[in-house]
């Protein structure tokens, strides 16, 4: 048995509290919002890393908008004609206690959001992928 141990932890940059005591590293399925059918490092970039002065006191935003359903992502765009303008394609993937922690994060339009904070080193384009409706990955 390989006794490397795995070490987990948030990026120097995030404040201290970030993410929030309450978040749980939860072994579930996400869902996330892209804007093409190809996955990148660009499709996962939160808020904060693309504009730090503007972002810095919500820490929110040092995390990534996910749901835990696709329909939800559905929901949200519907709601939203900014987010379906800008995003075409839903991508699920799986999260565990290696990849990071997640919390319930609800706002006005998305009673169903979830912020998640990725450890350090950790690249959801490499394990997210494209579905199609219903949350299937495309074949």
């Amino acid at each position: 048995m390989d006794s490397t141990a795995i070490v987990v932890k948030f990026p120097a940059y995030f404040p201290e509290n970030c993410p929030p005591a309450e978040a749980i590293a939860e072994k579930c399925l996400l869902f996330r919002l892209c804007k093409k059918a190809t996955l990148s490092e660009q499709d996962f970039i939160s808020f904060y890393l693309i504009n730090p002065q503007k972002h810095k006191d919500n820490i929110n935003a040092y995390g990534l908008s996910v749901f835990k359903s696709f329909d939800d992502c559905v929901r949200a765009k519907s709601k939203s004609p900014n987010l379906r303008k800008k995003y075409k394609y839903v991508a699920r993937g799986l999260n565990n206690s290696y990849r990071g922690k997640i919390l319930h994060t609800p706002n006005g339009t998305n009673p169903n959001h979830y912020t998640w904070w990725l450890y350090e080193g950790v690249q959801p384009h490499t394990f997210f992928e494209i579905c199609n409706e219903g949350g299937e990955v495309n074949e």
